[in-house]
């Protein structure tokens, strides 16, 4: 996860580095800036086994997993969020019941020892939906676009990179 996190902070990294506006007037578009993140990590696979060995083919499959995985929940949290937010008197009890239905439908599994009171309030713990909201549903935009650049790699490694290099060098503009 250590491993994860440095490569997807460097994406955000390299896009500043690369970027011809200076940090202070950067726009800020989440959606770009994601794809910058979760691109590298994708793009990072041919190094796996340098760095993890035999647990090289486990590392790229969570990866990828993981992508898939932030982009339903990319698209639930935004889901769970514009319902949330259209109805500002709606109840803690709504919100938790509103999340559950919600999960299951995109798949989400419960274990059977969770009490039925306790399923629902995950959603607490995405600080996103008090900070940023609306902001959850980029990593699932960028996540699809991240998707793209990684299939591209399959066929030609060298176009991906560029590719990416190309949005990085847009920094947050596109």
């Amino acid at each position: 996860g250590d491993y994860r996190t440095m490569i997807h902070e460097f994406g955000h990294y390299n896009a500043m580095f690369h970027s011809d506006v200076p940090a202070l007037w950067e726009k800020d578009n989440l959606d770009v800036a994601e794809i910058h993140s979760q691109g590298l990590e994708l793009l990072f696979f041919p190094y796996a086994d340098e760095l993890f060995g035999e647990g090289g083919e486990a590392f790229q499959y969570y990866t990828v997993l993981n992508v898939l995985y932030v982009v339903t929940q990319g698209f639930l949290y935004d889901e769970f969020q514009n319902m949330i937010y259209a109805s500002p008197d709606m109840t803690l009890d709504n919100m938790n019941h509103l999340f559950y239905q919600l999960s299951q439908e995109y798949g989400e599994q419960y274990s059977l020892q969770e009490h039925e009171e306790q399923k629902g309030y995950q959603w607490v713990d995405v600080s996103h939906t008090f900070q940023t909201p609306f902001y959850y549903i980029s990593y699932a935009t960028s996540g699809l676009s991240a998707l793209d650049i990684w299939e591209l790699s399959g066929r030609d490694r060298q176009a991906a990179v560029n590719k990416y290099m190309e949005i990085t060098n847009f920094g947050f503009q596109v």
